[in-house]
């Protein structure tokens, strides 16, 4: 680990200030780290830990780190505060993470399948209830006989969406080694579990029309209490469907994303996995 002090951004620097989870590294600090533009940073402190994400690299070695002024109040960083900067951002196990506030990593894979890949990289505290739905589904699929691999974050402690909602890890080189591990190879299906504060639940993804369809109609009759789901891609915040996100990326045919509402998290958590499975189980 490296210490550093934080200072405060530019008002230049458009890309970084206005940005959540974000900061900038100079040439210098960025070349001892062994890190890039979109790499992702560790925060150790007294207080509860937290991760940034590179968006830029300035041009002062003076200012080793630069964090706007949105991060340190989400983050509770203080401007000079000195801080212990890790490139790896999972550290804890899963019982520690819970105990400390703090970050575990999840990854059940034997290095070679490549029929499917479960994730859900804000679970814990992040967003409730979207790591216990990929292990459902996951342990249904593995039950049945069905190769399949998972990967999981899991942040814990007040504020971990703040701390812990690690924006599109899948840019990193080498920060979380258990996604290197299932990202350097194509699946057959890709299934993706989130969270959305939205009023509706989306199934979303670069997967076809018809599949995405029949979740929605598999989660309707399975769901009673009359809330609504969506497929079409024009009728939803987080679509999913850039070939640059990860479900679809590592997915030959594209994958699924599910972006549910709290409620059906909080609440449906093994009717979403055993609705998926009885509509992908078919063409696998």
């Amino acid at each position: 680990m490296v210490t550093t002090e934080i200072y405060k951004v530019r008002s230049d620097q458009e890309t970084v200030k206005n940005k959540r989870w974000s900061c900038s590294v100079s040439p210098k600090f960025a070349t001892q780290l062994s890190v890039k533009a979109d790499d992702h940073l560790r925060i150790r402190r007294e207080d509860p830990d937290c991760y940034l994400r590179i968006r830029e690299i300035h041009n002062k070695d003076k200012y080793p780190l630069r964090v706007p002024e949105r991060t340190r109040e989400d983050c509770d960083l203080g401007h000079h505060e000195t801080v212990q900067i890790s490139t790896i951002v999972p550290q804890e196990a899963y019982m520690e993470a819970r105990q400390t506030s703090g970050l575990a990593e999840t990854v059940w894979d034997d290095g070679a399948q490549e029929n499917i890949l479960v994730y859900a990289p804000h679970g814990g505290d992040i967003e409730f209830g979207t790591d216990d739905t990929a292990i459902r589904l996951y342990n249904k699929l593995t039950a049945n006989n069905h190769q399949c691999s998972l990967w999981a974050l899991h942040g814990f402690g007040e504020n971990a969406f703040q701390r812990w909602h690690a924006s599109k890890p899948a840019l990193t080189n080498g920060n979380y080694p258990g996604l290197e591990q299932v990202s350097d190879r194509e699946y057959d299906l890709v299934i993706s579990f989130h969270v959305q504060n939205k009023n509706y639940t989306a199934v979303g993804g670069a997967i076809s029309d018809d599949i995405r369809k029949a979740i929605v109609e598999e989660l309707d009759s399975r769901i009673k209490d009359r809330y609504e789901f969506r497929w079409r891609h024009d009728n939803m915040r987080w679509k999913g469907a850039s070939k640059a996100n990860l479900v679809n990326n590592v997915c030959r045919d594209g994958g699924i994303q599910i972006e549910m509402q709290p409620i059906i998290a909080y609440k449906y958590r093994k009717r979403v996995s055993n609705a998926i499975y009885s509509v992908v189980e078919g063409s696998l």
